[in-house]
């Protein structure tokens, strides 16, 4: 029994490595479909996440509101000439904004797949010669 659960993790083992080396799938997102899930995520985001990655995909990240991050706080203020400044930690200048991470509204932008780069960077075949 113990041989074939061995045997069993060995497999799985070459079977990731295979897939990270030759299937250009990028492991490192199962720690973020883990923290996902550990910071309120439902497990079916978890087996939808380890799938993305799986397949080839990314994990979709949660909004900052719902993020690990949400409570955490940054403080902002303006020094004497006029210059802003952003800090974790909470300045000795009496005028200064308090801002939540989960209240800010932040835009992202998807990335490009390996796909459309190879597609992007292939040189332009011109047949009107």
């Amino acid at each position: 029994m113990v041989k074939k659960i061995l045997l069993l993790f060995v497999i799985l083992a070459f079977g990731i490595g295979y897939l990270q080396v030759f299937g250009h799938r990028d492991f490192s997102q199962m720690s973020l479909a883990w923290d996902n899930y550990s910071n309120g995520g439902s497990f079916s985001e978890l087996v939808s996440g380890i799938g993305a990655v799986i397949s080839g995909g990314n994990v979709i990240e949660p909004d900052m509101a719902n993020s690990k991050y949400a409570n955490d706080v940054v403080y902002r203020w303006k020094d004497e000439s006029g210059q802003t400044h952003l800090s974790e930690t909470k300045p000795s200048v009496t005028h200064f904004e308090t801002i939540r991470v989960g209240d800010l509204k932040l835009q992202t932008q998807k990335g490009l797949t390996q796909d459309e780069i190879d597609q992007a960077l292939q040189p332009k075949n011109d047949s009107k010669k």
